[in-house]
């Protein structure tokens, strides 16, 4: 198909390296980012913080989230994904570690690799800014269709890579940078494992995933003429009615012969329909044919942050980390919010986040944060023509 960045096979296949230079493939804006270190300083940083990296260090996690890590460790190993359990004299002092830990989310712990404490992310020199399909390329995707004269109706699903990352290998030469340390929550101990897929909370992690995904995403559009956008693991694929069988076919059997695992049944697999939920929105493209489609936020997300907006609200204290994660939150949503009394709304928010005031929020933040949660539970989604 004449692809830019037919070096992406050879990454597939030899792994991907951990520090160092990424490589440049041509798809992406040029963005250089150098290293601040060396490898030579990464192991003697190493050295030193060794004796720093106690139990006591992962105390930050409550028990159950201690717990869940620890199980999901060892469900990585009985998959092949890492190796171990070791003791932490058992990895040569010069190999960095990388702590583990988990962050709750809705229901479940997802873990998380810090690569950047153990300095390993500042040995990594990119050259490229990757630029994932967000909402807003996929909305003006389905706008640039020629179908406002149209009759068929149009249908959308996503399709999901399970646990994408660890579908990628670490490049051999690598492995001495690929060790992580877990508290042991019986033990009251650290123990070491030696990852062999890649890392979520690597920076060359996301370059090379995005690198690989992409490639995935041409084979479909050039081969196969899908109409389909990619953001990271999520595919979501838009068809005409009469299409969507043949559309799902192309796209299932293409990860198979490429040897992806994706999601076959269950939420993350939901069939064609004409509103979808992806990339943290739902997608409706029931008027599609028409030249309109329509976006805004879940369910499940807007009743999360109201119920959060309602608590800072009756307690009238918002500290500072509470107040840049709400911000972070907020301004996703904003995003599917038409018109721009939500952009102003979040700039009060910031402006709390960041003053002198402490904890107390004023009448200003009050009403910001009223008119938020109006916003949110409104029936005023952004519309595109």
């Amino acid at each position: 198909i004449g692809y830019e960045d037919m070096d992406v096979v050879n990454e597939f296949v030899s792994g991907t390296k951990l520090v160092g230079e990424a490589q440049s493939t041509g798809l992406w804006p040029k963005k250089f980012k150098p290293a601040s270190l060396t490898e030579s300083d990464l192991s003697t940083i190493s050295t030193s913080q060794r004796s720093v990296l106690t139990y006591k260090s992962f105390e930050f996690m409550d028990e159950d989230t201690l717990n869940a890590v620890w199980n999901q460790t060892l469900d990585e190993v009985e998959t092949g994904e890492l190796s171990g359990p070791y003791d932490v004299e058992q990895v040569p002092q010069e190999y960095p570690l990388s702590k583990r830990f988990g962050i709750k989310q809705s229901s479940k712990v997802r873990c998380l690799d810090d690569f950047t404490q153990s300095s390993i992310n500042a040995c990594a020199q990119t050259c490229e800014s990757p630029k994932p399909h967000t909402v807003d390329i996929l909305c003006s995707m389905c706008l640039a269709l020629k179908v406002s004269n149209g009759n068929s109706t149009w249908e959308a699903r996503s399709f999901d890579l399970k646990r994408a990352y660890r579908q990628c290998a670490i490049h051999p030469d690598h492995s001495r940078y690929s060790y992580i340390a877990v508290a042991h929550p019986a033990e009251k101990r650290i123990k070491c494992f030696r990852m062999k897929a890649l890392p979520f909370g690597s920076v060359m992690s996301v370059h090379s995933f995005l690198r690989l995904s992409h490639s995935l995403w041409a084979i479909l559009v050039s081969i196969f003429s899908v109409f389909i956008s990619n953001y990271f693991d999520d595919f979501v694929a838009l068809a005409t009615s009469c299409e969507t069988t043949s559309v799902t076919t192309a796209v299932t059997l293409t990860f198979k012969m490429l040897g992806w695992i994706f999601a076959e049944t269950g939420d993350k697999a939901p069939p064609f329909a004409s509103v979808v939920a992806a990339l943290g929105v739902t997608i409706d493209v029931s008027l599609l044919h028409r030249g309109r489609v329509r976006i805004d936020n879940t369910d499940n997300r807007k009743a999360e942050i109201a119920a959060a907006i309602t608590q800072i609200l009756d307690t009238g204290t918002l500290i500072r980390p509470a107040a840049l994660r709400l911000r972070g939150r907020l301004q996703f949503v904003a995003g599917q919010i038409f018109g721009r009394i939500a952009k102003r709304s979040l700039a009060l928010i910031t402006k709390h986040a960041y003053g002198e005031c402490g904890p107390t929020i004023s009448e200003e933040t009050r009403h910001a944060l009223k008119l938020f949660h109006q916003l949110i539970m409104m029936d005023v989604p952004k519309i595109g023509r």
